[in-house]
């Protein structure tokens, strides 16, 4: 029996109890019954009404705090199945078009070593996450925000980061070979030692400050 069922045969059992005691006290007097307990019963009512709204509102929080911490975990999974399948949830949840994925549900998650090989995270809100060692290897990244992502030593090999927000971005040691950065930004980003051959970019490409290609 769900809480509204509950509530709702606790109000009704304690309506018959006192009817049911008033008659037995003073008779069967529809008037008089009716002007006694109005107020009683309207209070009762909107009290009920607003203890089942505000516990079931707290219960929806929290199973919505649930599932987004497993998701999160599933999302940096080594599996890359798990991913896969919590990106669809992120997308699936949440209000507008990319759900959890884009609202910045995201922002700051620890995702090490993530398995995110040829997954759509296009538009995706990855602020300030934790990708190190991340394989993200022919993932969709295209519109991604990462601003201040962690991204050292991540596999990024033909990945496509067009438009791509990486300002602030930690990219040291990580291998872009054959990745797509037209449009991207990479203001502030540090690029020390990043594998950069045959990446693709164009002159809407922001590379850091006095950055030259090797």
């Amino acid at each position: 029996m769900n809480s509204f069922k509950a509530a709702a045969f606790i109000g009704l059992l304690g309506i018959l109890i006192l009817v049911s005691g008033y008659i037995s006290q003073h008779g069967l007097v529809l008037d008089y019954i009716i002007s006694d307990f109005y107020a009683n019963f309207g209070e009762g009512f909107l009290g009920i009404g607003i203890t089942v709204l505000v516990i079931d509102y707290l219960n929806m929080r929290r199973d919505e705090v649930d599932l987004k911490k497993q998701l999160i975990r599933d999302f940096g999974s080594t599996n890359n199945m798990f991913a896969q399948r919590a990106i669809r949830e992120l997308r699936a949840n949440g209000k507008g078009k990319g759900g959890w994925l884009t609202d910045g549900t995201l922002h700051g998650a620890i995702l090490l070593g993530a398995d995110l090989t040829e997954c759509s995270l296009e538009s995706s809100s990855l602020c300030d996450v934790d990708l190190t060692g991340a394989v993200l290897s022919r993932a969709f990244l295209a519109d991604a925000k990462l601003k201040n992502a962690k991204l050292r030593f991540a596999n990024l090999t033909e990945a496509n980061l067009e438009d791509a927000k990486l300002t602030g971005a930690d990219l040291s040691g990580a291998c872009l070979r054959g990745s797509i950065i037209c449009g991207a930004d990479l203001s502030d980003a540090d690029l020390s030692d990043a594998i950069l051959d045959n990446i693709k970019f164009d002159n809407k490409t922001i590379w850091p400050e006095n950055f030259t290609l090797p």
